[in-house]
């Protein structure tokens, strides 16, 4: 499994150009299907949980707030289409030590 380090540097550049998100890597497969959405919650339309996984493999990073970049268009959770997928969790934390 890649290391939440390496899913954090897959993350920036997700996050830095969301239109090319699709022509990025898996770190721990190499498939080329990252998903990555901004889901809304709260009563602002810009608050919102980045949530960044792939689809071959379903794992990925724990969601978490974020800012919703410009070129990026929020969705609702019931619209989002996010699968159950595996968190990698950040180093030195277990899975088991997840909330």
């Amino acid at each position: 499994m890649a290391s939440f380090e390496q899913w954090l540097g897959a993350f920036r550049l997700a996050y830095g150009e969301p239109g090319r998100v699709s022509a990025l890597s898996c770190p721990n497969c190499g498939a080329q299907d990252l998903q990555l959405r901004f889901v809304l919650y709260g009563s602002r339309g810009q608050d919102a949980n980045a949530v960044f996984w792939c689809g071959n493999c379903l794992q990925g990073m724990p969601p978490g707030p974020s800012q919703v970049p410009d070129s990026c268009t929020p969705v609702r959770a019931e619209d989002a289409g996010i699968p159950n997928y595996r968190l990698v969790p950040p180093t030195g934390r277990s899975e088991r030590a997840l909330p």
